[in-house]
């Protein structure tokens, strides 16, 4: 009987284990980084990388009618990486998708109060990215 028991308690925790496994591991919120060496500071985000797929996410707060100034450089040697400005309410503000190296500026008026979110997106991709902004 106590063998049964334990045999019963291991089928269930190898279930328990197996089941956080895969909730841990799909999903949109989930991502892959190897080689993932960087800096990530108030107003400065930037990272090379060997592989990165996934999403990455820096939030910033802001109120309606203040400026958005963004300077980025992306490098991109495989795959793609894209990256969007994402405002309080969900909607997508900006976004641009990046096969290749880029070294622009952008600005924006920002129209709500709020936590934005600017978002970087990286499908199956080696290279790297360079990120400073300014709100004001």
């Amino acid at each position: 009987m106590k063998l049964r028991n334990q045999t019963w308690v291991f089928a269930v925790v190898t279930l328990m284990l197996i089941g956080g496994l895969l909730i841990g591991c799909g999903g949109r919120y989930s991502s892959l980084k190897v080689g993932w060496v960087g800096s990530n500071t108030p107003g400065k985000y930037a990272y090379q990388y060997k592989r990165f797929s996934g999403i990455e996410r820096k939030t910033f707060r802001a109120d309606a009618g203040e400026a958005f100034a963004l300077d980025y450089e992306v490098d991109v040697d495989e795959g793609t990486l894209a990256l969007r400005l994402v405002s309080p309410d969900g909607e997508t503000r900006w976004e641009q998708v990046f096969e290749e190296d880029i070294d622009e500026s952008l600005m924006v008026t920002l129209d709500q109060d709020g936590q934005y979110r600017l978002e970087l997106e990286g499908n199956d991709t080696k290279g790297s990215f360079d990120l400073e902004w300014e709100i004001g």
